[in-house]
């Protein structure tokens, strides 16, 4: 909502770690880095709102660029 009224971009961004545990009970698979771990930050491009589209067409996309950037940034391990 902000991103769209201020017409700023937002900047997804996807990570990837080596070592991980994972919380298996969480609705969500929830994943915290151990100490030390080796990790992976891919930044995505830009994506701008505009000021009179659909803020749910874009809460998509912005989900989609997330995932693949997470994808992406898993490939390197």
């Amino acid at each position: 909502y902000l991103a769209q009224k201020t017409n700023t971009p937002i900047l997804p961004i996807g990570g990837g770690y080596k070592n991980k545990w994972i919380f298996g009970k969480t609705w969500d698979k929830f994943q915290v880095p151990k100490p030390f771990t080796t990790l992976v930050c891919i930044l995505g491009e830009p994506i701008i709102i505009p000021k009179d589209d659909n803020i749910e067409n874009y809460s998509d996309i912005v989900g989609k660029a997330i995932t693949e950037l997470d994808d992406k940034a898993y490939e390197f391990f």
